[in-house]
């Protein structure tokens, strides 16, 4: 495990430092974890919202409105999911994939 007296020693960090065996690990999970969330595709729903549900005929509730209640949803969604990281831990949210 990587400690803050380790990190902090070294005199100037380095591009070598982060390709090392022992950052490997860190290195792997973390870029794995932003790939995955990219190809999640909700920046995809983000982006075509008004298109989507204008193609799904909706009655009574325009685009805007749709789009709207996607983006409250997400604004709801990030601040639950925030408050669970902060009871529970990213360890164990992310080894149960909750």
């Amino acid at each position: 495990r990587l400690s803050v007296d380790t990190a902090s020693s070294s005199s100037e960090p380095s591009f070598r430092t982060l390709l090392s065996k022992r950052m490997r690990k860190p290195m792997v999970i973390g870029c794995g974890l932003m790939f995955f969330q990219q190809m999640g595709g909700i920046n995809a729903v983000n982006m075509y919202c008004g298109a989507i549900f204008r193609s799904s005929n909706l009655k009574g509730i325009g685009t805007g409105t749709a789009s709207l209640l996607v983006m409250v949803v997400q604004v709801t969604a990030t601040a639950c999911s925030t408050q669970m990281v902060e009871k529970v831990g990213r360890r164990v949210l992310l080894i149960t994939g909750v």
